[in-house]
């Protein structure tokens, strides 16, 4: 029988732990904690960073790519939101930086709102849930577009 006796911040409690972990009150109280910090946030954030030639050229639903290139710098950077901006710029260099920020704030945002659910499973339909849910809002009046636009990996 495991047992775990508060939240430690790394993946081998988690790994350790398992389920246990992932239905604690403390875990529970860290992700609110999160969610809370990034309403905060999101109060403050910057809106319609994308122009139209962004829109018609990098930020559209269809564009596979683009999404897929985005969770791969994200990733890359561990939610980095600078490192995120400028791994994307890289890739689209005629994307604007105000735009190409607002991925980057994204995938941090991910990173803080989501920590706990995504930690066991990164490519899980949760973690994915957690990060649409917490940040996509802010993404879409950051971005200018329309949520329903944004460019998607599925």
């Amino acid at each position: 029988m495991k047992i775990c006796l508060g939240i430690v911040c790394s993946m081998f409690f988690l790994a350790a732990c398992g389920d246990e972990a992932m239905h604690s009150p403390l875990l529970k109280e860290e992700r609110s904690n999160f969610s809370k910090k990034n309403r905060k946030k999101a109060a403050a954030a910057v809106v319609n960073q994308c122009n139209a030639t962004d829109r018609r050229d990098h930020i559209f639903r269809a564009n596979r790519a683009f999404a897929i290139k985005w969770k791969e710098c994200g990733s890359d950077a561990w939610g980095n939101a600078e490192e995120t901006t400028t791994c994307i710029k890289k890739a689209y260099k005629t994307l604007t930086h105000g735009c190409a920020s607002c991925f980057g704030e994204f995938a941090e945002c991910s990173r803080d709102a989501c920590f706990w659910t995504c930690s066991m499973g990164p490519n899980s339909e949760s973690c994915r849930d957690c990060a649409i849910d917490e940040c996509q809002p802010r993404l879409g009046e950051c971005t200018g577009a329309p949520v329903s636009h944004l460019p998607s990996d599925r």
